[in-house]
């Protein structure tokens, strides 16, 4: 029993009611209604943030690999078949791949995030790397399969702020989607680099946009989803169905 001296009584101390409880209980609910999705919402900007960074810092790799090659792009695959631009020849990112060797950074996935995205995660497919999620402009760096495709150099970049090196990427197999290494132009060009498939699309992960870096250093988000032939036109796609923003040295005809 308490003893109350303001009114000279003493009684019990009553346990709340059902229906306090039952307020209580609704109270919390809203609350958390109110709450989560906030929660969710930053969290999911912060990974994107993320993501950009990661993307500036590898497009910073790609700026280096200009300098101390004559302004040459890194290959998309090395010519004996072995190593590519990200990964090295176990293609599990476990070494530095061809871009942190290129600028002797010496940078591994094993040792660094930065090659992936923080939105991609859950991979089924046994090819995929460790660290992945970011695909290479395959009409910028010459490729060993694709002889009619050189590579270039940044003098053919006509806009090095709308012509992207690296993006999101992925594609849809079945009901999951999954990670890639490199993204295909909407069409094949005049360097005939690769061909339309839905293997090499931008994957918009983060909210219906996708992080992309590009040849001048920026980093930046886009939410244009174009599919034509290619990815899925819910998640998957291209980044635009103008091929100058893939292909340098495309020309409009």
């Amino acid at each position: 029993m308490l003893c109350f001296f303001r009114t000279g009584s003493c009684r019990k101390r009553l346990p709340f009611t059902l229906i306090e409880l039952l307020v209580v209980i609704a109270i919390i609910g809203i609350l958390a209604a109110i709450l989560i999705p906030s929660i969710s919402a930053a969290n999911a900007e912060a990974r994107k943030t993320q993501c950009l960074s990661n993307l500036r810092q590898i497009g910073t790799l790609q700026l280096m690999y200009l300098n101390s090659f004559d302004g040459l792009f890194c290959p998309l695959i090395a010519d004996n078949g072995n190593w590519d631009a990200s990964c090295d020849d176990a293609w599990r990112m476990t070494k530095p791949g061809l871009l942190a060797l290129g600028t002797g950074s010496n940078s591994s996935a094993s040792e660094s995030r930065i090659f992936q995205c923080p939105e991609a995660h859950h991979y089924t497919k046994s090819y995929t790397t460790n660290f992945a999620g970011y695909g290479y402009n395959e009409c910028l760096g010459s490729d060993l399969y694709n002889p009619s495709n050189p590579g270039c150099v940044i003098g053919d970049v006509r806009d090095p702020s709308q012509t992207m090196i690296h993006a999101d990427a992925g594609y849809l197999d079945g009901k999951k989607y999954e990670v890639t290494s490199y993204l295909r132009a909407p069409e094949e060009g005049d360097y005939h680099y690769g061909q339309l498939k839905a293997f090499g699309t931008v994957d918009f992960r983060h909210e219906k946009s996708a992080a992309v870096v590009y040849v001048d250093g920026h980093a930046a988000t886009a939410a244009t989803i174009c599919h034509r032939a290619g990815g899925d036109g819910v998640r998957t796609g291209f980044l635009s169905e103008d091929l100058a923003a893939y292909d340098p040295r495309y020309v409009e005809k």
